[in-house]
């Protein structure tokens, strides 16, 4: 037995939850600090939903070149977990699609994750992989993956050393 009061705000609440999901995957493409802030004031926001062809907010924001989305949604996790390896459609993650588009600052960031994995591949490839063309700004994402990838292979070493 429900009654009319008690299903009403929860509906209305809901409704706003998915208004505000749909408007983070909006701003992950066009950055508005506003906009970015008042999403993030729900709890009930999801930061890894799959958007249409499987793509988050996060792997939105990297192939449109939005660093300061990727760097928001890093400062205001509120203990939100971001899954920085999910795979689109594609197979593609975030990090594949900011080397892919030589979005140097936006790779920076995304290998600064702790739990970033360099060998997950698409249908083959992985983000190495993307920065194989000549240019300067894919050599220095080259640079920046590999000695992330050399960082976290010293870490995982002395982690399980100490074990």
């Amino acid at each position: 037995n429900y009654s009319c009061e008690t299903i009403g705000p929860k509906r209305k609440r809901d409704e706003v939850d998915d208004l505000k999901q749909k408007l983070l995957k909006s701003i992950a493409i066009d950055f508005d600090q506003g906009m970015f802030d008042s999403v993030f004031s729900s709890e009930h926001i999801d930061v890894n939903f799959k958007y249409d062809k499987g793509m988050t907010a996060l792997m939105h924001a990297a192939k449109n070149g939005n660093y300061d989305f990727v760097r928001e949604l890093s400062n205001h996790r509120k203990g939100k977990e971001i899954k920085v390896n999910l795979q689109d459609e594609k197979g593609m993650t975030a990090l594949m699609y900011a080397a892919e588009k030589d979005y140097i600052y936006i790779a920076q960031y995304l290998t600064k994750f702790k739990d970033i994995d360099f060998t997950i591949r698409d249908f083959g490839r992985t983000a190495l992989d993307y920065t194989n063309d000549e240019s300067r700004v894919r050599s220095h994402i080259k640079k920046i993956i590999r000695n992330e990838k050399n960082k976290q292979r010293a870490r995982e070493s002395w982690e399980s050393s100490r074990s």
